[in-house]
């Protein structure tokens, strides 16, 4: 693998999203927020700038939402708070932005598995004879 290394060996940042939220600033004059509003033409600069500053030739290809819905949400702020608007229903959505490093997930803490027993107690084994024998009673193919 070293000899890889000192012969052009192809590397390549495998999270372009993690890098792009914790080094925004050096990679885009655009404000933060752009990476929400999905305004097409603005976020293929950011990737363009990604691209130039990283040196890479190639990007990540997304998914985005529908045309309907990129015409039907808009930016709007409100003091120092930036909001998702649904332009048809009106509903508005705070958006904040990423903290750098980025956050624990909610679901952290509220972990099922705590211990070998919630292990053993989640886990159903059978035996092989007693599975053949409630398939054949329960699946139509089986009989």
């Amino acid at each position: 693998m070293e000899d890889g290394l000192s012969k052009d060996f192809p590397i390549v940042i495998p999270y372009l999203d993690i890098f792009l939220r914790d080094h925004w600033g050096e990679v885009t004059d655009k404000p933060w927020w752009v990476a929400t509003s999905w305004e097409i033409p603005t976020l293929l600069g950011v990737q363009a700038s990604l691209m130039e500053k990283l040196g890479i030739d190639w990007v990540e290809c997304k998914l985005c939402p529908s045309k309907h819905w990129r015409d039907s949400h808009k930016i709007e702020f409100e003091g120092e708070q930036v909001f998702l608007k649904d332009t048809l229903s009106g509903l508005r959505e705070v958006i904040r932005r990423p903290k750098i490093g980025g956050e624990k997930a909610a679901w952290v803490d509220k972990m099922l598995v705590k211990s070998k027993e919630d292990v053993e107690d989640s886990i159903q084994i059978r035996w092989h004879e007693e599975l053949k024998k409630k398939e054949a009673s329960t699946m139509p193919w089986a009989s």
